[in-house]
């Protein structure tokens, strides 16, 4: 999906101006061909942005027509740039090129907004959709599992949480569930094709942590760390990058700080 997503500019581009050039009985040479070619060079080239969050794209129609449309004015200004340069002139339909410079980003919306549906589809495909699990109930899983519950993103549907203490004493509510303790979480993910698993464990558990993490080796599942740094009594604490390696600031003043955020 990606992939047809950064070519369908230009295999639009290009497909539309053969297609007129056909309908008007207009033979697709010379200057056709070198246009193509420069309008299909110019719509792989040029950045597309960052692409809209898949759960969003229903509501994303006007943001990405915006994009398109831009995106295509700027390869046309670029294109009357490079015909102005080189002087290039010859005799050519304008009917077809007029046309085609409208038809273009009308078509590139239509196309795009199929694509992004049927993607949209296959991520809230049930075949397709991804197991999660927690190991560790806190205030950082249940916000993790919120948004991801919550906006149906990366197609992930939340299992439930695995702790060592009752559902009552956590005070899980619907639609949070407490699937077993913490010694359970390997089986169960072995057991129900678990898919990932977040494992939100404070760093003071760190040797359960490390335990856990070393027992799901065995199962297919891929396992991500979400520290709760904030469930022990922290200074100021935050996480940032040191010349690209990820640090956790336990405690820091502001003259000596160096982590950046």
């Amino acid at each position: 999906m990606a992939f047809l997503d950064s070519v369908l500019p230009a295999l639009v581009a290009v497909g539309l101006l053969y297609g007129l050039c056909f309908l008007y009985g207009i033979e697709f040479k010379g200057f056709f061909v070198v246009l193509a070619i420069l309008s299909g060079m110019l719509s792989l080239l040029l950045p597309r942005g960052q692409p809209p969050d898949p759960s969003q794209l229903v509501k994303s129609t006007l943001p990405l027509a915006i994009r398109v449309v831009v995106r295509w004015m700027v390869i046309v200004a670029i294109l009357l740039a490079i015909g102005f340069v080189t002087k290039y002139s010859v005799d050519f339909s304008r009917r077809v090129v007029l046309t085609w410079a409208v038809a273009t980003p009308a078509v590139l919306i239509l196309v795009s907004l199929c694509l992004h549906e049927l993607t949209r589809r296959l991520l809230y495909n049930p075949s397709t959709v991804r197991r999660v699990a927690f190991a560790g109930c806190n205030e950082v899983s249940l916000s993790l599992a919120q948004r991801i519950g919550g906006s149906g993103a990366m197609g992930m549907h939340v299992e439930g949480f695995f702790d060592d203490r009752s559902a009552q004493r956590l005070g899980l509510e619907a639609p949070a569930r407490l699937l077993g303790t913490l010694p359970d979480v390997v089986s169960f993910v072995k057991r129900n094709q678990i898919d990932v698993v977040f494992v939100a464990l404070p760093v003071s558990h760190i040797r359960r942590v490390v335990q856990l993490l070393d027992e799901l080796r065995d199962t297919t599942a891929s396992v991500y760390y979400v520290p709760d740094i904030f469930a022990i009594d922290l200074i100021q604490a935050r996480s940032g990058e040191l010349f690209g390696i990820p640090v956790v600031a336990l405690c820091e003043t502001r003259s000596t700080a160096i982590a950046e955020s």
